[in-house]
């Protein structure tokens, strides 16, 4: 049942219904393979910024090889269990707040292919592996769930995103990618690097230290997004709000191997930006300023989870 629902799902997201008639379905799901994660962070964070606070998370993407490459889709959910009060300055001398009991509540789907570039290969001096070069491109929409107000910082139920990256499996593990979200009007470039470190407890040999950090820019033209409301005692749509700044973080997580296909994890995390706090008045031709709103500058929290392949 549970390979017949993958398979259902599958053919959904990628569209192939009315190939399946001339289609080797059984030779194609055997080349099938997907992972999973369920988990739990004190805060939910997004491009640098805190955007709920303890959230559940649970995902599942599935992929399969086509020409040189692989074809995958997968989705995310993030399901926020705590409020999350948001202050701001009404501009007549007056902090209220916004009780935003399901802030960061969202939907994540993505449909993507990755692909060999090429095999670089390295000095005999280095004592290690040619490096493998590889290309990801992809597709990504946002679903924002908040009955409140949506996204904190930028208003959105909806948003839509295409990336490209690079990245290799040597030493380090960098990649670099590039997204573009076309309802924020959005630019973002982000870098990665991760190295795991095999530990030893007692004769355990099946536990490690995995280490990740990544650095980010990104530049908005529609911060605010473009289902922007209508401010009531203006009455007015608000204006466009442009938005940049660079943000990065870095995470450390003890990884306990249960067997070849499943792991626990569990670890902090670290991460900062240079938006700025807003404290000025309340702007109604842009609602209000959106700028770090809901999330500080520096931040420290913990999460982890279980993930398994199949």
């Amino acid at each position: 049942m549970k390979k017949l629902i993958a398979t259902f799902a599958a053919i959904a997201s990628l569209g192939l219904g009315s190939a399946v008639a001339n289609f080797d379905l059984a030779g194609w799901f055997c080349d099938v393979s997907g992972q999973g994660k369920i988990g739990f962070e004190t805060e939910n964070h997004m491009y640098g910024k805190k955007i709920g606070k303890d959230t559940f998370i649970g995902g599942v993407e599935l992929a399969m090889p086509v020409c040189d490459g692989n074809l995958y889709t997968g989705i995310t959910g993030f399901f926020p269990t705590n409020p999350f009060v948001q202050p701001f300055d009404t501009g007549f001398g007056i902090v209220a707040a916004k009780l935003l009991s399901d802030a960061g509540n969202r939907f994540e789907y993505k449909l993507g292919y990755m692909m060999d570039l090429a095999c670089l290969p390295t000095p005999e001096c280095f004592c290690m592996d040619n490096i493998q070069l590889s290309l990801d491109v992809g597709y990504k929409y946002y679903w924002w769930l908040q009955s409140h107000i949506t996204n904190p910082f930028n208003r959105v139920n909806r948003s839509n995103e295409i990336y490209a990256g690079l990245l290799t499996d040597g030493f380090l593990r960098p990649a670099l990618y590039a997204f573009y979200d076309f309802n924020l009007e959005q630019f973002r470039l982000e870098g990665n690097i991760g190295y795991t470190y095999p530990l030893c407890f007692c004769g355990v040999d099946n536990v490690a230290l995995d280490l990740n950090a990544y650095l980010g820019w990104l530049n908005a033209d529609a911060y605010n997004g473009d289902q922007r409301s209508f401010f009531p005692p203006v009455g007015a749509v608000p204006g466009k709000q442009k938005n940049g700044y660079t943000y990065g973080g870095i995470s450390a997580d003890v990884v306990y191997s249960l067997n070849e296909c499943a792991d626990i994890r569990v670890g902090v995390r670290w991460e900062a930006n240079n938006d700025g706090k807003y404290t000025g008045a309340l702007n109604p031709s842009t609602y209000q300023s959106y700028q770090n709103q809901g999330g500080g500058e520096s931040r420290i929290w913990w999460g982890g989870g279980l993930y398994f392949g199949f």
